[in-house]
């Protein structure tokens, strides 16, 4: 019977000690070092764990903020550019405007015009095929028009001036710009290189 007293009884004398041990630690920490104290007393299979938590000389940390952005009106998303006619230009063999004229530029352009008509883009099947084949043969019609543009622009540029991904960029604005110019309004769209050789 003393046995079974004495065991009991020693857990508990085991556990107060360590719990006044555990207080004496907490007391004596430094109050800049402000981390949470946990204490783990294991007696037999069972344990006993006191909850972290902030030290009671030290405010709560603030609670955390979200970086989700707060749900609204969703970001709009820009429409996709009107497709346009597509009318290939053929392939050009120029000489540049270097000293000695010993290179020259081969290249096929194809030019994005805007369709005349602004419901063209709702066109399906049959009806979009004979209203693009319309709008061709206008363009066709004035293709010495851009065939002149291009061959006069092309045939003034250096190797340094196209040679680069830059310099074709600005080549393509400058065709752009100049058949616009030269037609009256803004027609083309785009300018396409299909084919760009320097030699």
């Amino acid at each position: 019977m003393k046995a079974r007293l004495k065991k009991p009884l020693i857990a508990a004398l085991a556990l107060l000690v360590l719990l006044g041990l555990g207080a004496a630690v907490y007391m004596l920490m430094p109050a800049q070092a402000g981390g949470p104290l946990q204490i783990s007393i294991n007696i037999g299979n069972h344990g006993t764990e006191t909850p972290a938590g902030p030290s009671p000389e030290q405010p709560s940390p603030p609670p955390q903020t979200s970086t989700k952005p707060s749900p609204g009106r969703p970001t709009p998303v820009p429409a996709p550019p009107p497709e346009g006619i597509l009318l290939p230009v053929g392939t050009k063999v120029i000489n540049l405007a270097d000293p000695g004229g010993y290179r020259y530029l081969k290249t096929s352009i194809v030019l994005e015009f805007e369709p005349e008509d602004p419901k063209f883009t709702s066109l399906k099947g049959e009806a979009r095929l004979k209203k693009e084949e319309e709008m061709v043969k206008e363009l066709k019609s004035r293709t010495a028009v851009y065939e002149d543009i291009i061959t006069t622009l092309l045939s003034s540029k250096t190797f340094e001036e196209v040679f680069t991904i830059q310099g074709k960029e600005h080549l393509k604005a400058e065709i752009k710009e100049r058949i616009n110019t030269r037609l009256g309004r803004e027609e083309v769209l785009e300018v396409y290189f299909t084919e760009f050789v320097i030699q």
